[in-house]
């Protein structure tokens, strides 16, 4: 009897008022590991799964592109590489850019990774996405020319192309009259090649997207960047072993 009365006894204070409350902050605090635990696997997790699918697709779908263009995979992809190498920015989203680039006569070598990291460092620079920067370089390969519109859409992203590129032809092409107005006013007659465009903002931001990673954000993408390199070292192989079930269903 006396040891159903301990019992009982124990059962009441677990369930006062002060036992209740104990429990429910062991519960919350169980939760919230728990919940940690989740976010924690989730960080790693989906970089790897995700990301390293959607690299996959990308590179894939780029290197298609090189074939159809007549361009040199091997070489083309090289220079994606070697542009982002260090940086942020993915390769996958290097290789779309590369195949834009390509499309607009820029060939594989210095030519085209100088353009890629024009691209790489006007994106850490604005703190905008490769690919939205991307949109705006290739459409001046494709044009062969850098128009006012080209212009007002990197203002809109805080950066004066105008400045970049009168500062670069003073600089390094000893053109010492050059104005921001009169690149301006080329820039509004379609007089703005692209490569001068390319070449100047290679020079002005070519190294700021591997400065970016000393930031916290820089950094965050840097290894989010080097996860999906895991997954779809995995998942291209999958996905290349399942080519010939599909082709043949």
């Amino acid at each position: 009897l006396d040891t159903v009365t301990e019992g009982v006894e124990t059962m009441n204070k677990a369930f006062s008022v002060g036992g209740i409350a104990a429990i429910a902050g062991v519960t919350r605090l169980t939760n919230v590991v728990i919940d940690a635990g989740l976010k924690m696997g989730s960080a790693l997790v989906d970089p790897i799964v995700e990301g390293g699918r959607r690299r996959a697709l990308n590179i894939e779908q780029a290197q298609l592109q090189f074939k159809g263009l007549g361009l040199d995979v091997d070489a083309t992809m090289a220079s994606a590489s070697e542009a982002v190498k260090g940086t942020a920015y993915s390769l996958d989203e290097a290789a779309r850019v590369a195949g834009v680039f390509g499309a607009g006569g820029i060939k594989a070598g210095d030519e085209m990774t100088t353009a890629l990291k024009a691209v790489a460092g006007t994106a850490a620079m604005t703190g905008a996405r490769y690919m939205e920067i991307g949109d705006i370089f290739g459409d001046v390969a494709a044009k062969g020319r850098a128009t006012a519109e080209d212009f007002n859409r990197l203002t809109n992203r805080g950066v004066s192309g105008s400045a970049v590129i009168s500062e670069y032809l003073r600089e390094v092409e000893g053109q010492s009259d050059v104005t921001m107005a009169s690149i301006q006013d080329l820039a509004s007659k379609g007089q703005i090649t692209a490569e001068i465009f390319q070449n100047a903002f290679s020079w002005k931001f070519g190294d700021a997207a591997a400065a970016a990673n000393t930031t916290f954000t820089g950094s965050l993408s840097n290894m989010n960047s080097a996860l999906s390199r895991i997954g779809e070292m995995f998942i291209t192989v999958k996905n290349n072993s399942l080519i010939p079930y599909h082709n043949a269903a």
